[in-house]
């Protein structure tokens, strides 16, 4: 779960298998997991999905748990306007913005003008439910997003506020979720467990999530200090490269990595 302006932290954490004594149903626990979400949050959280959630299965499971969502949807598939059903992308044809605002290309280094619109529309399969569908255009050369969402987007500030949400989950930088994806992927290794029994794959993970959720909580303002001298000492960085790259957690893990070396050394000497 992140915000718009603060770090990520581990809401909720689940492991399943296909295979096995332990079999579970990816869907299921998906909605279980959906389930608990609202219940906790209820509407004060958006539930953010990129295009392979898109379609009518996972859209009766928002409805039916009353879901605040915003949904990457597929420009091919079908919405339905006033003009009837249509693909997404020929409902936005020739549609002028709406509202314009700079944005920050964290890839090219620099701003450029963003362009969205939003439409009232519907999915065939849940006709009573209403709908709108947002799309960001990015400028020359990159595709827009057509994005899906219960939110009304009436006002400019709630149209921004579906496109804000998805870059945040999405696009990193700023784009916290994937970007944690990215990072238990490759540095904590979250990919390839060496363990034959669930069991003891269970308990790996969960040592792994606590690690992930340590680090996430050693990013807030409360350990700035301390922050900032294990960085300063365990993984000093030069160069201008270096210093403009955003990776405040693979700095953070190396700079824990070192230290704990360290010291493991001393004690090994010592003793």
């Amino acid at each position: 779960m992140a915000g718009l302006k603060t770090y990520p932290t581990v809401a909720f954490f689940r492991w399943y298998t296909r295979r096995g004594d332990y079999a579970q149903d990816r869907l299921s626990l998906q909605t279980d997991l959906l389930y608990e979400a609202v219940a906790a949050f209820g509407k004060q959280v958006w539930h953010i999905f990129d295009r392979g959630y898109a379609g009518s299965r996972w859209l009766g499971k928002l409805f039916d748990h009353q879901a605040t969502f915003v949904i990457r949807w597929p420009k091919r598939y079908q919405l339905i306007d006033s003009k009837g059903k249509r693909s997404a992308w020929r409902i936005a044809t020739g549609k002028p913005a709406q509202v314009r605002r700079q944005v920050w290309d964290a890839h090219l280094q620099q701003w450029r003008i963003a362009a969205a619109l939003a439409l009232p529309v519907t999915h065939p399969d849940f006709a009573e439910q209403p709908l709108w569908l947002v799309v960001s255009r990015l400028g020359k050369g990159r595709e827009p997003w057509y994005l899906l969402t219960n939110q009304p987007c009436e006002h400019k500030e709630q149209l921004w506020s579906v496109v804000l949400a998805y870059a945040r989950r999405c696009c990193s930088p700023p784009g916290q979720i994937e970007a944690g994806f990215r990072f238990n992927k490759t540095e904590l290794a979250i990919q390839s467990p060496r363990l034959w029994f669930w069991s003891n794959r269970l308990k790996l993970m969960m040592m792994v999530v606590l690690v992930y959720a340590f680090l996430l909580k050693m990013m807030s303002s409360l350990f700035d200090q301390v922050r900032k001298k294990l960085l300063r000492r365990w993984c000093h960085r030069t160069g201008k490269r270096c210093q403009l790259a955003l990776t405040p957690l693979y700095r953070l893990r190396a700079a824990l990595a070192a230290l704990f070396s360290y010291y493991q050394v001393i004690s090994q000497s010592s003793g």
